[in-house]
Parts: structure tokens; C-alpha cells; sequence
């Protein structure tokens, strides 16, 4: 009773202070013995490779909480007793690892006693109380994966729906990407707003469904990345290079049209065009290298640069680097005590570029007039870790993110021309400027867009002249500072807590330059988050319970009209003359208390249940809260934001049971096999999404839209994992997801889109655009000596969509069935050790089965107009739309080789 108060005590207390703190640390726990199993007291555990060192108490038990994922040795001494190491020993997040040891008495013959631990995950994790997948950094390497979205893609519950990410059912932005325990979301569209290479990820976890309360501004899943440290042993390097040999290549012409649209006029000429997807362009080089710098210093430095020109035929192909670093400083809070690195004090930082050219089938002949988009992004982190005590530490972070983004129209060598100006030949814009102006690094201005649009093609299809009319600017800082603590009350109860503070500077700058019109916006705001957590994880020998509680904040600290369009040149009748005359609205703060509960019962060492409740908070994007709020509306059929949008919110809820199968060994050498069974269903209730609603002046002169917390749904499914070695060199994980996801819409323009169209709102949910009911994933896995061999199979039901709708008719939402998907990788590599230098090399193959999966139909779905692909695909049995659109498949076959050596 007193250790139950005692801990209701200081949960209350340290909800004072709150925290949003990620699971970036492994556990360890255990006790050491002599050989008559009486507790040896001060042995001493040291986890090489880290600056982890513990003792044990009186009675023998020991317990650090603060590991960062990976695989190392664990060593055990005791004065007077043999060394005892447990080698290659994998820590997982969140997840506490227990070795016991036994000492034996020095004898004169044996120094140490070694023994081997299998560097995988065990099979039932006892204390996981929710979905958590994990990859190691030796699963990582086996996978034919470019970045870690692959990594996701081969994971029950995930699907892929044209480069968007979705888990459970859920919409893409309700996904928290994490790297070192910050968050990566760009706070305008709410996707990954930055990169990193897979050769620096240590470890990478997929929480799915209810996740604990230290998890915060996610509903459907988080993606927890942990990269590498130096070690303090060695130093490590690798080089690694790849290149694409061979893509399979598809042609279009303008026959196919021609008959999918029926006969041309026989008067007219014919005009035709033919179009190829093209070989790709892709290469790639990445390294990564650390180390012990000196005694109490490590480091650990990685990048890649690479070139990807995909198939579709563009001038220019995708350009990005990545790079990432880490210095770490371990320091002896005792002086008498030197070995005790009890605090320690890290810098790291990651940085992304890349640019890359936008395709659209109309402007496939005059590419150079189409959209470009670069972004440059680096974060920086500075945290200080201080072990209190072996049962408790604490850290303190501070996070520097920047990120620029521009989507505009690049300058070309028609641009400009050579003038002799003051005896020099020099460059001059055609539109006057002298050189320097207007450059923006090769990027025009908007108000040098070239409006005279021209088209030529069958009906006047693709443009041959003039500039697409987009320019986009944005501009993003977000500070945070966060503060965490984490504490081991006894052998049962571990509290987490502690507070995190986040500022944003955001500008966002848009215009499209039109020949009679300028529409645009621009907002520079400066919102601020908080949020607090505490939980505690009680284990005990038949149950786990983690009870956490979660408090979120928001303040979107701006101001905003409530009617934009009161003001005489919108309304004749307002009183007020001009837009900024109309009385602003201060925006008020949101905020949210939400329970998490999870219980896990291991019954057996080879069964377990488990079950999870939580409430989810998030707040919209960035986009839906501030748009078009900052100037006068511009437009007939205007879209604005809503800055007291209320917070997404999600109820989950998921219960599974894992059962290892024991497959008995040939021999008394062969200990056997077992075979993972993990069966898992959920319940999603999703309400306050965003949509758009349409607002009419009650005289007709004029109407807006703006966004609001107007959509709900749910999702329900099933997901079943068989998961296992069957032989020393033969392994296999399959998946079966079964989900049904259902909502008022799938996008949060239906509001202004239906009521443009005339059709009237939905008043039941209907199947989501990304619902896959049926997926498979197939993973094979052969190793034998050094040669291995990857497959990766994956197949969909195919995503839905929505038919042409007749004229005067009304949409039938999400009624039709696209083809199913099917898609097959692979990773075939070959290891040898020479010189004390390990050389690899590889192939990887993609989609192998050169399958054209349909994967985008397009604009315009279901609006029944001519322009729409499922209306050629519904009525013509053509997916290729009215253009012969190659952007409607996904990626073809692909093929490429490369090679690695490592130290």
C-alpha cells in the first residue's frame, strides 16, 4: 500500500511538469549469482561499446534503463570469479532484456566464459503492451529498400497508396516520423519534412494502433528512427555503392487515344505523337564511418548522394544528399570514480537536399516550362544526460529546425541573351533585368512567368508553350526544447515523465500569375505547443500494465475575420471600405487530457495476450489553419482556412494473442525451432477531420469556403503474422491484413468540390480512397554461408474509385475496384572477408514480375467530366486516361547492382 501511494505520489507530481518524450532506450535487468546461487554484490556489468557501466545491490540485481538500440557484448566480473559474457545481445527499444548470471570461482584455467546470444528479437516480447514492429540494422541491410518508407511497406497494417503513406486505415498526415526522438513533420502538409539514409539507422520501430502516452500528435502510427553512435571500442566504416542497369520501358501514341475516344473527324488532320517511359537514371554512393575519438569521446558520420530519374521522361532527374552526425561526450560526475561515465552531453544534426522535376502528361513536350521543387532542411540537437543514480536519470534537448522550400519555374537558356554593356559581353534577361535580378538561383520570379500559354494535340491536350502558373515559397523554423525523466522506483515500477516546449516561425508565400488576374496567399505565423506526459510501467511476473496519461496544447496565436468577404469590394452593403478594416478574431488555444492503457499477460513463455486503449490527439496542418486569412480573397470560388479548427481526434482500441509454435530439433546438437503466430484486431473511432464548407451570401453576392471539423469514421481489421526461422538457413515472415476503412470523405476539398459541382453531401460514411481490403506480404529469407537472398512479396486488393457520374446525377463514392497489385523485390548479396576488409555485392531486382500496377487515376476522380481517367477506364476498359498518361502506373521492372566494403 505504501509503494502504491508513494507511486501515485510522484505520478501527481511529475504531471506538474508533464513530457512528450519518445521510447529511444533500451532496458536491461538481471541478477548475478556464484555457483551455490548466492547474490554476489558490487559484480560489475559493463555493456562494451557503450560507456555503460552497473553494479549490483546487495542482493545481487542490477537494472539500467537508458541503452541505446543495438547489438553488443555484456560482460560480467566479479573480484575473485571468472569473467562471464553473453556476446551479441540485441536491445529494442521500450523493451527490457534480462540476463542472469552465474560466476564461477577463478581456478587458474579459464579467464572468461563466453556465451553466444542469437542477434535476433525474441519471439514474444513480455513486455510490449501494444503493435510494435522492429527493424535492427542487420534486417535493414537484408531488404531491397531505397529509404525507410520501403522499410514500412513490408509491415502488416501499412499501405503504399502512390507514394502516401497509410497504417490502419488512417489518412498520411496522421503518421509521426521521429529520428532521435524529435519529431520530422513539416507543419504545412504534415508529411516527413526531411530524409534519412538507411545505413545510419541503428533501429527503426513501426507503432502501430495504441501506443503508449509518451507518444504524442499522432492517430495512426509512429515511426520511431534511432541512428547509430561511435562506439567506444573500434572504429567501424562502410562504403557502399549502387546503379541501376536495366528498366523495363513502355510506349504511348496517340492510336490508343484516338480509339478510346472513338473515330477522329475524317476531315481534320490526324495529329499524331509518340511517348516512351525511359530507362532510369539512378545511382547512388553512401558511407558512414565512427569511432572512439579518445577515452571519453565517440562519433559517428554518414551520408549518400544519389540520382534517380524514375521512368517518367524528364529533363532532369532527382538530386538529394543526406547526411547525418553525431559527437557524443561521456564524463565522470565522481572524479574518484573515473570508469562511472554517469553523464554525458551529445551534439548531432542531419541535413537533406534535393531537387527534382514535377511531370504532368500536358506539359511532357515543354517540360522546361513545368514545375521544379527544391528543399533544404537541417536540424541540429544538443542533449545533456545526467544518471542520477543507476535507477534514475534525466535528460535535457534542445532541437534547431529550418527548412526552405521553393516549387516554381526554372530559368532556361531561351531567357536570356548576350549584350555588350560598357565594352563587356554580358548576360542580359529578355525581359530587360540586367543579370543578377530576378535570378533567385535560377529560379524565376512570378511576375517573369511567360503567360501566353499555347497547346497543340487532339483537342488541344498537351501545351507547348508558355509557363505553368505556380510559385511557392515557404519558409519554416520550429525551436524546441524538451526536458525528460525517467526513474526505477523497485524491481516493478518504471515512471517516465517530463515537459516539452516547441515555437514555430512559419511564412508561406504562393502566387498564380494569371493573364487577367493574380491569385495567391501569404501568412507568416508564429504558433507554440506544449505537452506533458507520465506513465508507469508495471511489470510483474504475470502481467504488464502500462497506464500513462497524455496532455496536449496547442495555441494557434493569430487572428482572423470571421466573414473575409465583408468589406465593399466584395459586399457593396458592408460598412467596412477595405479588407484589413474588417474586426480580426483572436484564435483560442486547444487542448486535450488523453488516458492510454495497455496490459500484456504472458501466460506462458510461448503465449500472450494483450490489449490496448487510447485516446489520440492531433492538430490539423498548418495549411488548413492559416490560409488565405492574410489578404484580400482572391478568386470566384475562394478556399480559406480556419484558425480554431478544433484538434483530430482518434479512440483506439486493439487486442491480440501471440503463440510460439515449438518445432522439435533433429539431434541433441539441434535445439529446434519455434514459429511465431501473432493475431491482432482493432477498432478505430475517428472524429473531427477536416473537410470544407461552403459559405453563400444571402443574396448571391458572393460565396467562400473554409475549412471544418466536419468528418468522422472508423476503421476495423484484422492482422495475422506468421513469423520464423524453419531452418539454419532458411526464414520467412508472412502477413495477412484484413481492414475495412470508412469515412464521411477521403479528402478535405469534398466540401468545396460537391458543392461546386451541384451534388449534395454524403450523410454516410463510404469506403476511403487508400481502403485495401485484402493485403498479403510475403518476406523469404535465405542465408547460407555468405550468400544471401531476400524476396519480398506484396499484394492488394486494389484501392477503390469512383465511377463517371451522369450528367444531372449524383457521385457514387468509392464504388469500383482498381486491378489488384502485385509486386515482388528482391535482394541477392554475396559476402566475403579479405585483407581483415569485408567486400560485398549485390542485386537488387524491383517489381520482378514487371506487373503496370495501377496506382493513380488521376484528376478530377468521379467528376464525370471528359478529362477524367476512371471515365476511360469505366467506359473504355483504357487506365490511361484521355493523354495515355504513363503516371497512372507505378514503378516497372528494375534492376541493379552494386558492391560494399566495410571494416
Amino acid at each position: 500500500m505504501k509503494r502504491f501511494l508513494l507511486t501515485l505520489t510522484l505520478m501527481s507530481v511529475l504531471l506538474l511538469t508533464g513530457a512528450a518524450y519518445a521510447g529511444t532506450n533500451a532496458q536491461i535487468s538481471g541478477t548475478v549469482t556464484d555457483e551455490n546461487g548466492n547474490p554476489l554484490e558490487l559484480a560489475t556489468i559493463k555493456i562494451l561499446g557503450t560507456p555503460i557501466t552497473v553494479k549490483t545491490d546487495e542482493d545481487g540485481y542490477y537494472s539500467r534503463t537508458d541503452i541505446e538500440p543495438g547489438t553488443y557484448d555484456v560482460v560480467c566480473s566479479s573480484p575473485g570469479y571468472v569473467d562471464f559474457r553473453f556476446e551479441s545481445v540485441l536491445f529494442i527499444s521500450d523493451v527490457r532484456r534480462t540476463l542472469n548470471f552465474t560466476l564461477s570461482k577463478e581456478s587458474g584455467i579459464t579467464t572468461e566464459i563466453r556465451v553466444t546470444v542469437e542477434a535476433t528479437r525474441r519471439m514474444i516480447e513480455r513486455d510490449i503492451v501494444d503493435t510494435r514492429k522492429y527493424l535492427s540494422e542487420e534486417q535493414i541491410e537484408k531488404l531491397p529498400a531505397d529509404n525507410f518508407y520501403d522499410l514500412m511497406e513490408n509491415e502488416a497494417g501499412t499501405v503504399n497508396d502512390d507514394g502516401y503513406m497509410h497504417v490502419r486505415g488512417g489518412r498520411a498526415t496522421e503518421i509521426t516520423y521521429m529520428v532521435d526522438d524529435m519529431a520530422i513533420i513539416d507543419p504545412i502538409s504534415g508529411y516527413a519534412g526531411t530524409s534519412v539514409s538507411n545505413i545510419a539507422i541503428a533501429e527503426m520501430a513501426i507503432i502501430s494502433g495504441t501506443f503508449t502516452a509518451e507518444y504524442g500528435n499522432a492517430q495512426s502510427a509512429v515511426i520511431n528512427m534511432v541512428t547509430k553512435s561511435g562506439s567506444t571500442e573500434t572504429w567501424e566504416a562502410i562504403v557502399r555503392g549502387r546503379m541501376e542497369v536495366f528498366q523495363t520501358t513502355k510506349e504511348f501514341s496517340s492510336e490508343k487515344v484516338l480509339a478510346s475516344t472513338g473515330e477522329p473527324d475524317p476531315d481534320s488532320v490526324p495529329v499524331t505523337w509518340t511517348t516512351r517511359t525511359r530507362q532510369a537514371n539512378y545511382w547512388k554512393v553512401e558511407g558512414a564511418f565512427g569511432g572512439p575519438i579518445t577515452n571519453f569521446m565517440t562519433a559517428f558520420f554518414s551520408g549518400d548522394y544519389f540520382i534517380n530519374g524514375g521512368q517518367l521522361p524528364r529533363d532532369e532527374p532527382r538530386e538529394e544528399y543526406n547526411a547525418q552526425g553525431k559527437l557524443r561526450m561521456s564524463f565522470a560526475g565522481d572524479p574518484a570514480n573515473p570508469n562511472n561515465k554517469n553523464m554525458s552531453l551529445t551534439f548531432s544534426g542531419t541535413l537533406n537536399q534535393f531537387t527534382r522535376q514535377l511531370w504532368d502528361v500536358q506539359w511532357q513536350y515543354t517540360l522546361d516550362n513545368y514545375i521544379y521543387q527544391a528543399r533544404d532542411t537541417y536540424q541540429a540537437t544538443a542533449l545533456w544526460k545526467h544518471l542520477v543514480s543507476e535507477k534514475t536519470w534525466y535528460t535535457l534537448r534542445g532541437n534547431y529546425y529550418n527548412s526552405w522550400t521553393h516549387a516554381g519555374i526554372r530559368w532556361g537558356e531561351d531567357d536570356w541573351h548576350y549584350e555588350t554593356v560598357d565594352g563587356e559581353l554580358t548576360k542580359v534577361w529578355n525581359n530587360g533585368d540586367a543579370w543578377g535580378e530576378h535570378t533567385m538561383g535560377g529560379w524565376k520570379w512570378w511576375e517573369d512567368y511567360d503567360q501566353n500559354r499555347t497547346q497543340a494535340g487532339p483537342d488541344g491536350w498537351f501545351y507547348t508553350g508558355g509557363d505553368m502558373r505556380w510559385f511557392e515559397d515557404i519558409y519554416e523554423t520550429i525551436i524546441t526544447a524538451k526536458g525528460d525523466l525517467q526513474t526505477e522506483l523497485d524491481k516493478h515500477n518504471l515512471i517516465k515523465a517530463g515537459v516539452e516546449y516547441k515555437y514555430y516561425d512559419v511564412e508561406y508565400f504562393q502566387r498564380q500569375p494569371l493573364p487577367t488576374n493574380t491569385y495567391g496567399d501569404f501568412y507568416h505565423v508564429f504558433p507554440w505547443q506544449g505537452a506533458a506526459y507520465i506513465q508507469d510501467k508495471m511489470d510483474y511476473s504475470e502481467m504488464v500494465i502500462n497506464l500513462g496519461l497524455r496532455f496536449d496544447y496547442f495555441d494557434p496565436n493569430t487572428t482572423y475575420a470571421e466573414n473575409p468577404m465583408d468589406y465593399q469590394g466584395r459586399d457593396p452593403d458592408s460598412e467596412y471600405e477595405e479588407f484589413d478594416d474588417i474586426p480580426r478574431v483572436e484564435s483560442t488555444p486547444k487542448y486535450q487530457l488523453s488516458p492510454r492503457l495497455g496490459v500484456a499477460h504472458p501466460i506462458t513463455e510461448f503465449d500472450k495476450i494483450h490489449f490496448s486503449y487510447g485516446h489520440f490527439f492531433q492538430m490539423p496542418v498548418f495549411r488548413f489553419l492559416y490560409m488565405s486569412n492574410y489578404e484580400p480573397v482572391q478568386g470566384a470560388y475562394p478556399i480559406l482556412g480556419y484558425p480554431d479548427l478544433k484538434p483530430e481526434k482518434t479512440i483506439s482500441y486493439e487486442v491480440g494473442v501471440q503463440h510460439v509454435f515449438r518445432i522439435p530439433g533433429s539431434g541433441p546438437d539441434d535445439p529446434g525451432r519455434s514459429i511465431l503466430l501473432d493475431v491482432t484486431g482493432f477498432y478505430k473511432d475517428i472524429s473531427n477531420q477536416i473537410d470544407t464548407i461552403r459559405y453563400d451570401h444571402p443574396l448571391g453576392v458572393y460565396n467562400y469556403t473554409r475549412t471544418t471539423n466536419a468528418d468522422w469514421g472508423n476503421v476495423r481489421g484484422v492482422e495475422v503474422v506468421l513469423d520464423g526461422a524453419w531452418t539454419d538457413w532458411f526464414s520467412s515472415k508472412i502477413s495477412y491484413t484484413y481492414s475495412i476503412a470508412r469515412g464521411l470523405s477521403s479528402d478535405w476539398r469534398q466540401g468545396y468540390d460537391y458543392a461546386y459541382d451541384g451534388w449534395n453531401l454524403p450523410l454516410e460514411a463510404n469506403i476511403l480512397d487508400w481502403d485495401i481490403t485484402h493485403t498479403i506480404n510475403v518476406m523469404l529469407d535465405f542465408r547460407y554461408e555468405g550468400f544471401g537472398l531476400n524476396v519480398n512479396t506484396n499484394l492488394g486488393s486494389g484501392t477503390p474509385y469512383s465511377p463517371p457520374v451522369e450528367t444531372g446525377g449524383q457521385a457514387n463514392i468509392n464504388s469500383e475496384r482498381m486491378p489488384w497489385l502485385i509486386n515482388v523485390d528482391a535482394k541477392a548479396t554475396y559476402n566475403i572477408e579479405l585483407w581483415g576488409l569485408d567486400f560485398g555485392v549485390f542485386v537488387e531486382g524491383f517489381n520482378l514480375l514487371d506487373r503496370w500496377n495501377i496506382t493513380n487515376f488521376g484528376a478530377n476522380e468521379g467528376g464525370g467530366s471528359g478529362s477524367d481517367w476512371t471515365e476511360f477506364y469505366h467506359n473504355y476498359d483504357d487506365e490511361n486516361g484521355p493523354w495515355d498518361d504513363m503516371e497512372v502506373y507505378g514503378e516497372p521492372l528494375q534492376l541493379r547492382v552494386g558492391a560494399s566494403v566495410s571494416f
